[in-house]
């Protein structure tokens, strides 16, 4: 087991603070490995998950909870704007694709409250819509991508490397279920997936531009339940006190 692979896990572990950890374990000719547990019992497994990255399984993971939100695919460009709402990980998938964890103030109180968060979330920051639910999983840090494409010419493939980390909650203010009520649409490609950076810095600023014009609107009246902290606040290793979780500032230098 890696020193590095140990302080990614852990680091990731307690910047989410969450009470239990979905875990997933896909490989492209073999059945996935599906796990639910607590942060304590994930890092104890974590040479099981490197035997099993090395055999080809890709490792994902996500914290259970509607309150945790997933940002995928997303280009450096918009980090900047990712960095004002606050999300407590930033993590490199593959060279310039990057994924960021949100961890809620208030915990949406349906499935259809948080996949709306989820969507409004991922068109401000032109991320992935197709990953924009509350039960898609994100990479394991520490682990390798094993996509094909991502395989290097020395026959290696890239860390998904944890760049950023701290346990805070977002300053992102949900329309909540105003979106369902009022039907309304925050931008004219929803349900599709803009693949070039430009059109992502595009699409971010008509989706910024609707959403403070139905902020003015209707407000925001939405006031779930406050989230309740997770099992991992106050046991942190002494690596972790050591390696990380002091105030970054902002989340991209």
């Amino acid at each position: 087991m890696t020193n590095r692979t140990w302080q990614a896990v852990e680091n990731t572990l307690m910047a989410i603070d969450a009470s239990e950890y979905i875990i997933r374990l896909i490989h492209d000719e073999k059945p996935p490995i599906n796990k639910r547990l607590e942060a304590a019992q994930l890092i104890r497994e974590i040479p099981y998950y490197q035997a099993k990255n090395r055999e080809g399984y890709n490792v994902y993971f996500r914290p259970a909870g509607y309150e945790f939100v997933l940002l995928d695919d997303l280009y450096r460009q918009v980090l900047s704007e990712l960095a004002e709402l606050k999300p407590c990980l930033l993590l490199e998938t593959s060279p310039g694709n990057y994924q960021a964890w949100l961890r809620l103030r208030e915990v949406p109180q349906t499935r259809e409250e948080a996949v709306n968060i989820c969507q409004e979330l991922a068109v401000l920051l032109a991320a992935d819509l197709g990953s924009a639910e509350p039960d898609h999983i994100g990479r394991l840090p520490g682990f390798t991508n094993r996509k094909p494409r991502h395989r290097r010419d020395d026959g290696f493939y890239p860390f998904v490397r944890l760049h950023k980390w701290e346990n805070r909650d977002s300053d992102f203010s949900p329309l909540g279920g105003l979106l369902v009520k009022h039907n309304l649409q925050l931008h004219p490609l929803s349900g599709t997936k803009t693949t070039t950076a430009a059109g992502k810095i595009s699409t971010f600023a008509v989706c910024f531009s609707a959403r403070v014009n139905q902020m003015t609107s209707f407000g925001n009246s939405w006031k779930p339940p406050a989230r309740k902290p997770g099992r991992y606040a106050g046991r942190m290793t002494t690596s972790v006190r050591r390696s990380g979780m002091r105030v970054l500032g902002s989340i991209i230098s």
